[in-house]
């Protein structure tokens, strides 16, 4: 039995693959090494609905594991969990390359909870864009629409209607209790993320309008316009581009890229990548 995850800020899904080639998916919470504890991790994994010991191989794509030692992290993990299993751990932009380009070539990226582009040439990534994280950069995710949506929120830029929503949407009376409830989660990143939700529903509103394309933009500005003049198409992967695709693209059209794909979740085109390369 063979395992295909792909894991973001905020859950991890799973592709259950039987001997028999029957294909089952799961979903639980993210892995995410960057700020989780290895007990923690384990917890999650041992809620799941899977004979671990039937286990041969394990893919496992994740956010984070750019850098070595969280992707060791990982590694050690899933080994202590898996223990009949070949692990493979791989950064998930790649897992995004693979689910929008195969083995071909071009601009891709994931706008989730979190935001990350490469250049990716003949199944490798050349060149990936440094990731500054949530508190400074991330400019597009989740998290940082999310982060703006309530600074404007705090400071009075909205109207009082759309003021009181985001409070009701939080389940406080007062910005002071929303300030509270901010500084108390953890990840802080992943509770900004969740309002990307209540800013879908008021997308139409002016304001709102006005907040989706300056962040939009700031992607463009940060995440794209780093790479060399001629990569003007982009392919993209995650919650964020899957449900605001309107916006992005008309940001990113401004900007001078096309966006050629939307996948909402690369799963199960990294199924099929994984059936036809291994």
């Amino acid at each position: 039995m063979k395992l295909i995850a792909d894991s973001g800020g905020t859950k991890t899904d799973w592709a259950v693959i039987s001997p028999t080639g029957t294909i089952s998916y799961l979903e639980s919470r993210g892995l995410q090494p960057t700020y989780m504890s290895s007990e923690e991790m384990l917890s999650i994994l041992q809620n799941l609905d899977v004979y671990t010991t039937k286990v041969t191989q394990v893919h496992f794509y994740a956010a984070g594991c750019g850098i070595q030692e969280r992707k060791e992290k990982l590694e050690r993990l899933l080994m202590q969990h898996f223990t009949n299993a070949e692990i493979i751990v791989e950064h998930d932009v790649l897992g995004a390359c693979r689910a929008l380009l195969g083995k071909g070539s071009g601009l891709a990226g994931i706008m989730g909870t979190g935001v990350n582009t490469c250049w990716y040439e003949e199944g490798e990534i050349k060149r990936l864009r440094l990731s500054l994280g949530h508190y400074i950069g991330d400019e597009g995710s989740g998290s940082y629409i999310g982060k703006n949506a309530l600074k404007m929120v705090l400071e009075g830029g909205w109207s009082q209607q759309l003021h009181d929503a985001v409070l009701d949407f939080a389940g406080v009376d007062t910005d002071a209790q929303l300030i509270h409830k901010l500084y108390q989660q953890q990840p802080i990143n992943v509770y900004c993320a969740s309002f990307a939700g209540f800013l879908h529903a008021h997308k139409h509103h002016r304001e709102v309008k006005e907040l989706l394309h300056m962040c939009f933009t700031d992607f463009a500005l940060f995440h794209l316009n780093c790479y060399a003049s001629e990569h003007k198409e982009v392919a993209l992967v995650g919650s964020i581009a899957w449900y605001f695709k309107d916006e992005v693209e008309l940001a990113l059209k401004e900007q001078g890229f096309t966006l050629t794909d939307v996948k909402q979740k690369p799963l199960e085109a990294l199924v099929e990548y994984h059936l036809l390369n291994d």
